[in-house]
């Protein structure tokens, strides 16, 4: 997953199997008072059901805690 703030590559992360934890650090000096634009772009996202999960068929890449 890239990860963009402000439309900046910020950090590229490669996912491991089972829940991680991942930290991306965004320097102070690039945010301002207001609204902040973060960005996660997926190389790939695939769908519950082309796993045979359920009939779910949005597409998904990751999910957040």
């Amino acid at each position: 997953m890239s990860v963009y703030f402000k439309d900046n590559l910020v950090d590229k992360l490669i996912f491991r199997p089972r829940w991680q934890e991942y930290n991306v650090q965004i320097s102070e000096k690039f945010t301002k008072i207001g609204v902040n634009e973060l960005e996660f772009r997926y190389e790939y996202a695939e769908s519950p059901k082309d796993h045979g999960i359920n009939n779910g068929a949005r597409k998904l890449a990751v999910a957040f805690d």
